[in-house]
Formats: C-alpha cells, sequence, structure tokens
C-alpha cells in the first residue's frame, strides 16, 4: 500500500476516534476498530485539526492506566477513558530520530536505515504532514528535543520548526500559543516535548511528590553505574544528581517527570476547550522510544526495561 493512501486511511481512523467517545477501552493493536465509511468522511465540511503529541522516554508501565500503583497520570487516564487506549503498542526504534521518521513515514527501520544522526528523511518519501500540508493544513513541530532539528534535518518535513529548551513548560507556553492562533487553522501540529528524560529534574512541588510514599525504599541504590557515555547500560554517571545513588530516588523523579507531563497535558486540553478545538481536533498521545535498561541504554533510565509503549488516542 502506498504511504499517502496509509495516511488517508489514519486520518480516517482519527476521525472515527473523534465520533466515537464510546470507544473507550484498552485494545490490542490487532482488535479490529470501526472506522467509518468514505461517504461520512466527505459529508464533513469542517476539516478537523490534528495534534499529535509524542512523549520522550514514558514508559508505559509507569501510567495509571496500564496498572501503575502511583498517581501518575490522572489526566491522561481520563482521556483514555473518551477514546481508545492500546495496550500492545511498541516502538519502531529504542531512540528518538528513527522512531519519529517510522512514525511520519509509516516505514520501518529495515526500510528508511535512518538510523544515524546525519541522516535525514529521503526526499522522495511521502510523510504524514505531507499529505496533510496537501489538503490545506498548515503543519508545525514543536519540541524541546533538539536531535528531532539535528542540522535542520526536519526543516523540509514541516512548514514551521520550534525548538525550545528545557523546562517543558517553555514548550507548551509555544504549542498553548500555536493552538489560539486562528490564522494557522486547520493544522496539524506534533508537539514533542522531553518529558521524564535524564536528567531527573523535575520541577517543584512535583519533585517532592513520590518521596517517601508507600511504594518508596524497596529498589535500594543503582545496580550499575555507567562511568563512560557508551551505551553498555546501567546510569550514566554523567545523568547522575548531586552523587545520589538511590534508585527509589531516580524513580520516584522520573515519576514526578511524568506527573508535570500529566499536568502541562491537561492545560493543553483547557485551551483546546477555550478555543472550541476538543470536538473539532483529533488527539494522539504517544511515546517514542522506550525506557530501560534494554531500551534507552544511552542512559539507562528506569528501574527495569520494559517493551510496552504507551500509545494513546482519545477525542469527544
Amino acid at each position: 500500500m502506498h504511504f499517502r493512501d496509509l495516511a488517508t486511511k489514519l486520518a480516517a481512523g482519527l476521525v472515527a476516534l473523534a465520533l466515537s467517545p464510546g470507544l473507550a477501552r484498552p485494545v490490542s493493536v490487532s482488535s479490529p476498530v470501526s472506522m467509518p465509511t468514505q461517504e461520512v468522511i466527505q459529508e464533513s465540511t469542517t476539516p478537523y485539526n490534528v495534534l499529535l503529541y509524542v512523549i520522550d522516554t514514558w514508559r508505559a508501565d509507569h501510567c495509571g492506566l496500564y496498572g501503575y500503583p502511583r498517581d501518575t497520570t490522572p489526566f491522561i487516564d481520563s482521556i483514555a477513558e473518551e477514546g481508545v487506549a492500546w495496550s500492545g503498542c511498541r516502538s519502531a526504534s529504542t531512540w528518538t530520530w528513527p522512531s519519529v521518521v517510522s512514525l511520519m513515514t509509516g516505514l520501518t527501520l529495515s526500510t528508511h536505515k535512518a538510523l544515524e544522526r546525519p541522516l535525514a528523511v529521503h526526499p522522495g518519501w511521502t510523510t504524514f504532514s505531507d499529505v496533510l500540508e496537501a489538503r490545506g493544513y498548515s503543519t508545525q513541530l514543536i519540541t524541546s528535543n533538539n536531535l528531532l532539528d539535528w542540522e535542520g534535518r526536519t526543516a523540509d518535513l514541516y512548514e514551521q520548526v520550534i525548538v525550545t529548551d528545557r523546562p517543558d513548560r517553555r514548550l507548551h507556553v509555544t504549542l498553548d500559543a500555536a493552538l489560539r492562533d486562528e490564522s494557522i487553522r486547520p493544522f496539524f501540529i506534533h508537539a514533542q516535548p522531553y518529558g521524564p528524560h535524564t536528567p531527573y529534574e523535575a520541577p517543584s512541588p512535583f519533585d517532592s511528590l513520590f518521596i517517601d510514599d508507600s511504594y518508596y525504599g524497596a529498589l535500594g541504590d543503582v545496580p550499575v553505574i555507567n562511568r563512560s557515555k557508551s551505551c553498555t547500560g546501567g546510569m550514566s554517571e554523567a545523568v547522575m544528581i548531586d552523587g545520589i545513588t538511590s534508585m527509589d530516588w531516580y524513580v520516584s523523579q522520573y515519576d514526578a517527570l511524568i506527573a508535570y507531563m500529566d499536568y502541562q497535558l491537561s492545560r493543553t486540553f483547557q485551551v483546546l476547550e477555550e478555543e472550541g478545538l476538543r470536538g473539532r481536533a483529533d488527539h494522539a498521545v504517544g511515546e517514542e522510544d522506550g525506557d530501560g535498561d534494554d531500551a534507552h541504554q544511552d542512559d539507562g533510565e528506569g528501574a527495569r526495561s520494559v517493551r510496552a509503549r504507551l500509545c494513546q488516542s482519545s477525542n469527544r
């Protein structure tokens, strides 16, 4: 199937989520989801806005809707009840760039081979933003992850690329302004914060949210401290904070960053409500590159490895 046809079907699937709030349930990626007919799609005279919100190094097993005991994601849990949450999604790669190339092109790593930082998207490949631009959409990438704009390699993928610094609050200020800008509608906005990536420095008051709670104290010290920057597993000494070796502390800060992202996402959805876009926008929330000793090995994030990936979509 040509990617243009695939992207059209994907867009149809997003519309189906927008029109079907009753589909709220975790489902397997192979579970059938009812899609609207082409006639139903053509009857819609107002194009849907599309917000793709991709979060770096966010483990599915640290989210409430997947059974995590800490209350890290109350807002995402609530929007998952309105839409569809997938239980069997996996990242295309263990790090950002090849995962995003797969996400935007529909191609596997073995096909696009964009595994190294200097490799841009092949000019002959059609991306999801290409498909939407051809339909009159403005397209933007707003990210705090500079790997997405390494040597300007995403300049040809979107009409506008905005790279902010951490903390991710600045990204959300930029995102909120874009959502309020009527001149860019209909829009496709790909927002990608760093999220719970190292260094684990959660802002106050989130940093103390899970310290000494009932789940704190069982993990002990970091099992492996890697004193080089190579991908040899464990936690890199370069990303340790103040010499702290407690795994409980790092996991609490990782969870605190997830809770912070959940809060920021709730504010973004508030903007959608205020702008009257909540019912006229498709929202997809996902994680792009995994986390753990056998996944994102360059910084050894997470207490234990996991292959399940967060992938949620919801809409009213």
